[in-house]
């Protein structure tokens, strides 16, 4: 599948927006400056730079990987890894267990009005909660591949368990990114045809719909569409998902194109480095640096997403910023030639797919969330043995 090469994928979804973005289909949109016509365009550019240098300098080049877990399952299911696999559902199922006891109770029985109330953004001890949500996801990810080697129910009930937990900690980011990392994995590790690319698109609406149905949930439907304002007629019968999705993909690059001008570049890697602390480290960092103040605005407060371009631009500046997104295209085409053979590599790659297709929405290059998500696939999978497999039954 070509959209698990990065730079296709990069350039696919920001040509996406640029184009969507010119259609205006709500008022809360702004006129598009040309200097984020110009940034869209840099941003490109060195994403099809970098793929051209690859193209070029690798032995033996592909437009896109393809992992045979079936061939290569010794690598996902063996005895070194299940030690592994244990260590970190032990931990995660105490240390979950320990938050919820502090809490009091989850945030979806609060919204239904059972038990003490918990607000979604409350739930978790600082610190440590974005640790356990690297384990979630590198868990669901196990447990999915494992499920496709040898379809044993047990698995894809875990993996919908782990689904289900986002909606009890009403964390739709979570969810999002387990989905996106989730698809990409299986597009990775899947010769696609087109029945199972029109079962795939089947539940990527079906999710767009969940995602859609949770934020009627939490904001209402009638409130969403009077401030998504769209200025045309959004019918009753059609799932609010649809435009959930629209507004959420576009209103980050507005936020953007709302302040471009006004972005004062300190050339300094602060933004995108300080992501790899924790939120309560963070705080304590940035409030020991002297640094310009940014007078950020957004259009609408209710959308306050701006992409991963602010922390890029105040980095960088759009005069440098092509270089350090040409660095990470390589290093995402390095880790796609790698994943072919190596399941290390192929979970590495879902994860830096799935921070390019957030990048619509916020910075997961550097995130600590999915850096330490990279650490806990070497850990596990960095020095795997083959003699010795679990007794199982492969899928036919």
């Amino acid at each position: 599948m070509i959209f698990t090469n990065p730079s296709i994928l990069f350039i696919s979804i920001w040509g996406l927006i640029g184009i969507l973005f010119n259609f205006q289909l709500s008022n809360v949109l702004t006129d598009l400056k040309i200097e984020t016509i110009v940034l869209i365009i840099i941003s490109c550019s060195a994403f099809a730079f970098a793929y051209m240098i690859y193209f070029l300098m690798y032995k033996n080049p592909i437009l896109y990987p393809y992992f045979d877990i079936k061939k290569n399952f010794t690598q996902i299911i063996n005895d070194n890894v299940f030690k592994k696999i244990k260590k970190l559902v032990f931990f995660w199922i105490i240390c979950t267990g320990i938050e919820i006891i502090i809490a009091g109770n989850l945030p979806l029985l609060s919204i239904l009005g059972f038990g003490k109330f918990v607000g979604y953004t409350d739930f978790g001890i600082r610190g440590l909660h974005g640790f356990l949500n690297s384990i979630f996801l590198f868990l669901a990810s196990f447990y999915f591949l494992k499920y496709k080697i040898t379809l044993e129910r047990k698995n894809i009930f875990i993996v919908l368990f782990m689904i289900a937990w986002t909606i009890l900690v009403v964390n739709r980011q979570l969810m999002l990114s387990l989905l996106i990392e989730l698809l990409f994995l299986h597009l990775i590790t899947t010769k696609i045809k087109i029945k199972k690319l029109l079962k795939l698109i089947a539940l990527v609406i079906l999710a767009i719909v969940a995602f859609g149905l949770m934020g009627d949930f939490r904001s209402g439907r009638e409130h969403f569409l009077e401030i998504a304002s769209p200025n045309f007629y959004y019918p009753d019968y059609l799932p609010s998902g649809f435009l959930w999705v629209y507004i959420y993909m576009l209103t980050p690059l507005n936020n953007v194109n709302f302040n471009i001008t006004t972005i004062e570049p300190t050339y300094i890697p602060l933004e995108t480095i300080i992501l790899l602390f924790p939120s309560f480290l963070r705080d304590n960092i940035t409030s020991f640096i002297d640094r310009p103040e940014q007078n950020f605005i957004l259009v609408h407060d209710s959308f306050n997403m701006s992409s991963f371009y602010p922390a890029l631009l105040i980095d960088y500046g759009i005069e440098l910023l092509f270089f350090p997104l040409l660095l990470s295209a390589l290093l995402f085409l390095h880790t796609m030639h790698k994943s072919n053979n190596n399941i290390k590599f192929a979970l590495t790659l879902a994860i830096f797919l799935h921070a390019i297709a957030m990048s619509v929405f916020t910075n997961f290059f550097t995130h600590i969330v999915f850096v330490m998500q990279i650490f806990i696939v070497i850990y596990v999978f960095n020095r795997f043995k083959y003699k010795k497999v679990t007794r199982l039954t492969l899928a036919k």
